[in-house]
């Protein structure tokens, strides 16, 4: 029988005091919130020391800098950043604690056209995006959003700070994540991604919703179609009335205006005989 993960005898080997890092505004959503409290519940049931550490300045390059610099000097085992509009479940920490690796992320879709995910197998190859897709096995990628990403804290004092920048490549502006991505891996760290953890995480926000929705063209798509279909209904149920109307009555005529048939009589024709003269 399998133990369960609240169950802290499985977690004896693993590290025990974890960094959550949110770089945040003035105010998260609640979906955010109530996963949290629950990864936060999930991972301290297993024996883990847990800590949450928001930073609401202004400017992303320094909330990022000193979460991480925070996590450094807590001496936490781990670090897992966490964005502010992301859901997943509640044993995500210790799911991706649990591959033993300097970095493992979440993968999840964005928030804006096209949909697709923030994981890319190469840096500036936007068709390289990796989809939703289920794998036991881990994927190597090259960037990938920082919504969710579990790293152990001792990689960064390996790493000259300033950890992340705005960095212009090939001809783009690439995020801060990316940029700290490839000085991860310019000192030897690969970047992973959970496959199977990716399909249960979401990116939570807003739509303006409008003409453009599927939805919406989906209905007048059908709106058409079932127009169609009762418009020759009708025009088979004219046409057998007529039949029925003709042998009933003699000869008439269908004339179709603008596609719709009309009846028109046609007048019996009646022949005089001329009275033979007596």
């Amino acid at each position: 029988m399998s133990k369960s993960i609240y169950d802290v005898s499985i977690w004896q080997a693993r590290p025990t005091k974890l960094a959550i890092l949110v770089p945040c505004r003035e105010n998260v959503y609640s979906l955010f919130t109530s996963a949290l409290v629950e990864l936060v519940k999930t991972t301290t049931m297993a024996g883990i020391d847990v800590h949450v550490i928001y930073d609401q300045s202004t400017i992303l390059l320094s909330q990022r800098e000193k979460l991480a610099k925070e996590a450094i000097r807590m001496n936490a085992d781990y670090a897992l950043w966490l964005d502010s509009d992301m859901l997943f479940p509640s044993t995500t920490a210790m799911r991706l604690m649990g591959h033993n690796v300097d970095v493992v992320c979440g993968n999840y879709m964005k928030r804006s056209i096209p949909l697709q995910t923030v994981a890319y197998e190469e840096r500036g190859d936007w068709d390289s995006w990796v989809p939703l897709e289920p794998d036991e096995e881990l994927k190597e990628v090259e960037g990938i959003g920082m919504g969710c990403m579990m790293m152990k804290t001792e990689i960064l004092k390996k790493i000259e700070p300033p950890f992340f920048e705005f960095e212009y490549y090939d001809d783009d502006w690439h995020g801060e994540d990316f940029y700290f991505q490839k000085k991860l891996r310019e000192a030897g760290h690969t970047i992973w991604v959970d496959m199977n953890l990716s399909r249960q995480i979401y990116h939570v926000g807003q739509w303006a919703f409008g003409h453009t929705i599927n939805a919406n063209d989906e209905k007048i798509l059908k709106n058409h179609i079932e127009a169609e279909k009762e418009n020759e209904v009708n025009t088979k149920k004219t046409v057998k009335q007529t039949k029925s109307k003709v042998e009933h009555d003699g000869p008439t005529v269908i004339e179709k205006v603008s596609g719709v048939p009309k009846i028109k009589k046609v007048a019996k024709k009646v022949t005089r005989k001329k009275a033979d003269a007596e």
